[in-house]
């Protein structure tokens, strides 16, 4: 989802009073480079609005496999995300890295288990990333 107009505005405000306080995240793709999903496009619409013409980035050496998974993090981060989103999210990540995402299913786990109190489909999702990464989900 790209940000909004009133997000690039309120960043541009927030730049011209203390600058750029974290450097936008990029990746190099052939021989450009492209912000990381979560890697600041707000921070760098709002410096593009200003007329900046120097940013400071990092760069990541991040393959398409790890930009993927930066990419599902990163949108369950977002505040209005859905719990069924959320846990379609872990599905997909489980998929590409196996229980090796426990931590994250782990950190996401007491929001997920309010939403899925009154959803049993959301629940028996909840189950299998749970049994998927090894977790004993008695014990939660």
């Amino acid at each position: 989802m790209p940000p909004s107009q009133s997000q690039v505005d309120a960043m541009a405000t927030s730049i011209k009073g203390m600058g750029i306080l974290e450097p936008i995240l990029v990746r190099k793709v052939g021989d450009r480079y492209e912000i990381t999903p979560g890697g600041g496009m707000v921070r760098w619409l709002a410096a593009t609005k200003l007329g900046m013409d120097i940013v400071p980035i990092r760069v990541l050496q991040l393959d398409e496999e790890d930009c993927a998974a930066a990419s599902l993090i990163t949108n369950m981060n977002r505040e209005s995300i859905a719990p069924e989103e959320t846990v379609g999210n872990l599905e997909m990540l489980i998929e590409q890295f196996g229980e090796n995402v426990a931590d994250l299913v782990m950190e996401q786990l007491p929001d997920l288990r309010e939403a899925a109190a009154s959803n049993p489909e959301l629940q028996a999702r909840i189950n299998a990333v749970l049994a998927r990464c090894k977790i004993n989900s008695e014990k939660l």
